[in-house]
């Protein structure tokens, strides 16, 4: 039983990693407006996924999602943070790294995906 939480908790880093780099690849080859959709899809699955991570060290629902919240907090957080250095963008653009603008309602807006995706793994599992 062990080793298959553990296979499950492997499992999920590595989506959550595919999940970036596809986040990446997105933001890469295609113009924000089109490919929009894929980062607000991307929010809904890494609150999925991360709350399925949680759940492998929480009991409690609530901690789950707020767990999941947390992350997806210190995310928003970070892209907040990269969007007011011009030394962390050029950096960033240098390893073909884009975000697009961030605003306050999309920032809601992703955390309220992270939380439903979360909400959609409790209800499920």
């Amino acid at each position: 039983m062990n080793f298959l939480r553990n296979f499950m908790t492997l499992l999920l880093l590595i989506f959550l990693v595919i999940l970036y780099l596809s986040c990446v690849y997105v933001s890469n080859h295609f113009e924000y407006k089109k490919g929009y959709w894929f980062f607000e899809f991307s929010h809904l699955a890494a609150g999925f996924t991360i709350a399925a991570f949680l759940s492998n060290f929480l009991m409690a629902t609530a901690q789950i999602i707020i767990g999941a919240a947390f992350v997806g907090l210190i995310w928003e957080a970070g892209e907040i943070i990269i969007d007011k250095s011009e030394q962390i963008k050029n950096f960033l653009n240098k390893l073909n790294i884009r975000q697009g603008p961030i605003t306050f309602l999309d920032t809601i807006l992703d955390l309220g995906l992270d939380v439903t995706g979360a909400l959609i793994f409790v209800l499920i599992f």
